[in-house]
């Protein structure tokens, strides 16, 4: 039996996220801080200290759940603390999701949906969506057929996987060459190679923190792969403000509207006119206000100190004065020698 394999089975998966929880203690990110739910180890609950970047000093609440299928499955990280990000979808809102369009709408059956606070792992990790996105890009060309609205794709035009393929092996994508030595397709041999080296949820913690504390990285996010797209759009508006030159390509603002057109199955004539999308709004100032509005709620005394969830609440805050911490200090560093001698 393999070893993706075994980790399916309910004891094997909860010893080894067990076991890798006890990795995470000593090789976790600076800043995070993390706590396994007591008898599921499929959920943990994590606070995150933001100590430089453009969401400093925010104090982040998250939470992190396990799928079944988890190394091969990405897990869910869920923010509790309400803050504007381009990753993370609105806790106010009832559900986003990875792949939609800006006027597309979010189907109950969407397999990439996520829930209120849900953080988007399409940028950082895209191996693990790569699956679902091929079958969802069937299904949308099924039933465009089904309903005699098929548009056809201009005959120029290829999937981006596909033309970067061509260009890494200098041949098409139907030739020998793209073949292994075992006749299986290169794009078996990478979802084959995922396995074999599964992504690692320190990986993932160290990426998460990222997206906080390196404003380059936001730089680099896709609208594609935002949670949130009117922060998306907000946090472009505030780097334009600050003179910043983004790469067209890491973030293709003219590539979302024309594969929407694509596939869409709703005429553009149908769409009221005073429905502008998120894009053809006007985002200045906004970013810097919704993000120092979340940053001060989220380092306010009520919801450090606050008792209305305390029950909830697996990590909580001490106050404390320079003395107590002088004293507790002191107990520490006693313990140390103790365990020393």
């Amino acid at each position: 039996m393999s070893a993706v394999r075994a980790m399916q089975l309910p004891s094997a998966r909860s010893q080894h996220l067990v076991i890798e929880f006890a990795r995470v203690k000593s090789l976790c990110p600076a800043g995070v801080y993390l706590t396994i739910e007591p008898g599921d180890p499929s959920r943990w609950t994590g606070i995150l200290f933001v100590r430089k970047g453009p969401y400093a000093p925010a104090i982040l609440r998250f939470q992190i759940s396990f799928p079944s299928a988890y190394p091969a499955a990405a897990p869910r990280i869920t923010f509790i603390s309400e803050i504007f990000h381009p990753l993370l979808t609105p806790l106010t809102t009832y559900t986003y999701t990875t792949g939609s369009s800006e006027t597309g709408t979010v189907s109950a059956t969407d397999e990439e949906r996520l829930p209120p606070g849900g953080f988007s792992l399409r940028h950082g990790f895209p191996q693990w969506f790569s699956k679902a996105r091929d079958t969802t890009s069937t299904l949308d060309v099924k039933t465009t057929s089904a309903n005699n609205n098929v548009l056809q794709e201009p005959q120029n035009e290829r999937p981006a996987a596909e033309a970067l393929a061509t260009e890494e092996n200098g041949s098409s994508p139907n030739s020998p060459r793209d073949k292994g030595s075992l006749g299986k397709p290169k794009n078996e041999r990478v979802k084959q190679k995922d396995v074999n080296n599964p992504i690692s949820i320190v990986q993932v913690l160290l990426y998460v923190r990222s997206t906080f504390d390196d404003a380059e990285v936001l730089d680099s996010v896709p609208l594609e792969a935002a949670g949130n797209s009117g922060a998306w759009h907000a946090w472009r508006s505030h780097r334009r403000a600050l003179h910043l030159n983004l790469s067209e390509n890491a973030t293709p603002d003219t590539a979302s509207p024309i594969s929407k057109d694509k596939y869409s199955l709703i005429p553009r004539s149908n769409i009221a006119h005073s429905n502008r999308r998120p894009g053809e709004w006007n985002w200045e100032g906004v970013w810097e206000e919704r993000v120092k509005r979340g940053i001060d709620a989220s380092i306010s005394e009520p919801v450090l100190y606050g008792n209305a969830a305390v029950g909830n609440d697996l990590i909580r805050f001490l106050r404390a004065d320079d003395d107590m911490i002088m004293t507790l200090k002191e107990g520490m560093k006693g313990s140390m020698r103790a365990a020393t001698a």
